[in-house]
């Protein structure tokens, strides 16, 4: 199953979605009208340098072990990209909402309700906690939300 992570600002402004294959390799970045042109950038830096993943490096020498933090650029097709993408996003002081299969639905519907991107934030956040059946509920309650709001 893919792997959907949403992406905002620190003022909680939603920038986009990044879609990661079940190995964790990039699959497609779509980012919102706030995000284009920063995170378009990005991601252009990205398709051709990669991002960087820190990892450690335990060496033995004649006083010891001797560790190293690494830096290595992974590219969108190595299944570390994931991992590599979540790195970037903290360093970036971006916030970023991995979507549990049960939720994608109802961000869905939530992302084209008339709310404020830090409402949708807070909704999309609180339903992610919620055991699989409330989700459930939720999902019929944005459908009707999104059918009241046609008709306002």
């Amino acid at each position: 199953m893919n792997t959907n992570i949403l992406v905002f600002d620190q003022a909680k402004t939603f920038l986009g979605t990044v879609t990661f294959f079940e190995d964790g390799s990039l699959d497609l970045a779509e980012w919102a009208e706030a995000g284009a042109v920063a995170m378009t950038a990005a991601q252009n830096t990205w398709s051709g340098l990669g991002l960087p993943i820190s990892g450690d490096q335990i060496t033995e020498n004649a006083i010891g072990n001797e560790y190293l933090m690494t830096m290595e650029p992974v590219l969108p097709h190595d299944s570390r990209f994931i991992h590599a993408f979540r790195q970037w996003a903290v360093i970036q002081g971006l916030q970023i909402i991995t979507l549990e299969a049960e939720a994608v639905p109802c961000w869905g519907k939530i992302k084209h309700l008339p709310l404020s991107d830090e409402e949708k934030f807070t909704m999309i956040c609180s339903i992610q906690s919620l055991p699989t059946e409330e989700i459930q509920e939720w999902l019929s309650a944005l459908e009707e939300a999104l059918k009241a709001a046609a008709m306002a």
